[in-house]
């Protein structure tokens, strides 16, 4: 089995925690790989069953291809960098 690395954003942390302070549930993906987005959300006003898949950049930071295609797929991805962006 290949051995893969997995980065966090700078900001994962801060994301997280301004989820966590909007009462959302979040569960850390970034060591699934494979363009599998950083983060799995719920929120208790949301329809059973349904989670959000969350990309956390920093800054500019641009989506690995990986990331592209996990996208170009059809999985709905949300992507963060401020708490601004969080709905």
């Amino acid at each position: 089995m290949p051995f893969y690395t997995h980065r966090k954003d700078g900001n994962h942390d801060e994301m997280v925690d301004a989820y966590k302070a909007k009462g959302y549930l979040t569960k850390s993906t970034t060591m699934v790989g494979e363009g599998f987005p950083d983060l799995v959300v719920w929120h208790p006003s949301f329809p059973p069953g349904f989670v959000r898949l969350v990309e956390v950049k920093h800054g500019n930071g641009k989506h690995r291809t990986k990331q592209d295609n996990f996208k170009e797929k059809g999985w709905p991805v949300d992507t963060v960098r401020t708490e601004g962006d969080i709905a």
